[in-house]
């Protein structure tokens, strides 16, 4: 901006109910931007031309001028300065002229008492966090000459319920929303494109979204979830013409069609062999708190990193059996948890897998286990540790100290003594060969794709027809297996 025009140019008179104009006005700063235009930069409170930095509360509405005058000339107002009225109280509305084009960085921040605002038409460009923290904030409207919803925007808006979003914005960048925990509904419109990582964290009472059909990318490599700990949700839906993502079979979730993996869940997902899903994405049910049973369905191979991280209700936890990959922090402080098997083809646990699981007193390792980073290091109350690997697997801080004195390490009694020889496993106190009968839930019986001849209750009696859950099959290549069965055969 030029520096040729003096600041305090432009005085703003007001009257507010019970509050005579001679008291506290808002006196406006502006700068020429050029030789036609100019900027609002700030302002202070005044009270009979004295200026104070703490005026007696004052509840008001702020008016920008459409243009500003001095011995120079007048000049039209089009931008609004970054941080121009950041970390301010008492003004409750802002009302712009349709003479504004660009609001700048953290123009509102942190505004006290701020409760509504509406963006212009003539807007084009909107800086980062415009509103970020505008904790009395209720109602926003983004208007169809932006495109672009920034970084932050109206993040931590605690009150924000109402936010229309106009057919012209194609991209909701990063945590925009994140936050905003009484929205309870947001409409997507058609001809958004993007919506950036984090964009709608946290809104905890958010209780339903539906994916236009044009969107084609959410989230980035670290999550493609941007619900992340929405607690609330109960409906996803994704319009049937999206080329990218859909909510096949009326699931509850979205999926990326093409690498068919679930990117976004809740705690009504409807998990079924149907889903043909390889995948659970990345946070894809971070912090779901309504989530309590996990059933996943035979077709996944692989969980992201912090899939189930925080899911604090999960009590109840059956992998499938074909499952590969576990990702770090997957299912990291998941308080209600008392017991995981790890099923057989799981070579390897990476960092935080199950920290800070508080009531994880059981988990079930298996034969072909090769390597335990930091998996269960903190925070657990392990009282049985069950390891079916006759090699013992290597060791990274997986266990927390008291582990070691108090958990109960069953091991292949043909491997004792090579698990109390070989470090850190010998500092299990207690090292006691397995009798046969530790065999854990090792997958989702499907009835679709089963090829099971026999089922046997958990207590060896043969059923023709098995009731909901845990039951033994034989397979009709004659192998048994431990399955959890969630309704009646059909």
């Amino acid at each position: 901006m030029k520096k040729k025009s003096l600041l305090m140019t432009f005085i703003l008179q007001l009257c507010v109910a019970g509050v005579s104009a001679q008291n506290y006005e808002p006196l406006l700063y502006w700068q020429a931007i050029d030789e036609t235009t100019a900027a609002i930069t700030g302002f202070v409170w005044q009270q009979a031309n004295v200026y104070l930095d703490d005026p007696t509360p004052l509840q008001t509405d702020i008016y920008i001028p459409s243009s500003v005058t001095d011995e120079n000339g007048t000049f039209t107002v089009t931008m609004i300065a970054d941080r121009a009225f950041s970390n301010t109280e008492w003004i409750t509305s802002v009302n712009m002229p349709a003479t504004i084009r660009t609001i700048g960085v953290q123009a509102f921040a942190y505004s006290e008492d701020l409760t509504t605002i509406t963006i212009p038409e003539s807007v084009v460009e909107i800086g980062d966090g415009v509103c970020w923290q505008c904790e009395k904030l209720t109602s926003a409207y983004i208007p169809s000459s932006v495109s672009i919803i920034p970084n932050l925007a109206f993040a931590g808006c605690i009150k924000l319920t109402d936010v229309f979003i106009s057919a012209g914005v194609n991209v909701i960048n990063y945590a925009a929303f994140k936050d905003c925990t009484a929205l309870s509904g947001i409409m997507l419109p058609e001809g958004l494109q993007e919506i950036q990582y984090s964009a709608f964290d946290g809104c905890s009472s958010l209780e339903s979204i539906h994916i236009p059909s044009t969107v084609t990318v959410m989230g980035n490599y670290y999550s493609t979830n941007v619900f992340t700990a929405c607690s609330n949700l109960q409906r996803i839906t994704v319009h049937a013409e999206n080329p990218v993502y859909d909510s096949r079979n009326d699931c509850n979730a979205i999926i990326k069609t093409d690498e068919a993996m679930l990117v976004t869940g809740c705690a009504a997902t409807a998990f079924s062999s149907k889903l043909h899903i390889k995948r659970i994405g990345n946070s894809a049910f971070y912090k779901c708190e309504g989530l309590t049973d996990l059933h996943l369905p035979e077709s996944i191979e692989g969980i992201g990193n912090s899939a189930f991280a925080k899911c604090q209700h999960l009590t109840n936890v059956t992998l499938p059996s074909y499952l590969t990959e576990l990702g770090n922090e997957a299912f990291y402080e998941c308080s209600s948890l008392t017991s995981i098997a790890i099923p057989e083809g799981v070579t390897s646990l990476a960092s935080g897998t199950f920290n800070y699981c508080s009531s994880l007193k059981t988990i079930y390792l298996p034969s072909t286990m090769n390597n335990i980073g930091s998996a269960f290091g903190y925070g657990n109350a392990l009282e049985n540790i069950y390891c079916f690997a006759v090699q013992p697997p290597t060791l990274s801080s997986a266990f927390y100290t008291s582990n070691y004195e108090n958990s109960i390490l069953h091991v292949p009694s043909s491997a004792i003594a090579t698990y109390k020889g070989k470090y850190p496993w010998y500092n299990f106190k207690n090292i006691v060969g397995m009798t046969g009968g530790e065999l854990p839930v090792q997958g989702l019986f499907e009835n679709s794709s089963s090829d099971a001849s026999e089922f046997y209750t958990i207590d060896g009696r043969r059923t023709s027809v098995p009731s909901k859950g845990i039951h033994i099959i034989r397979r009709t290549d004659g192998t048994t297996q431990k399955v959890f069965i969630p309704s009646l055969r059909k």
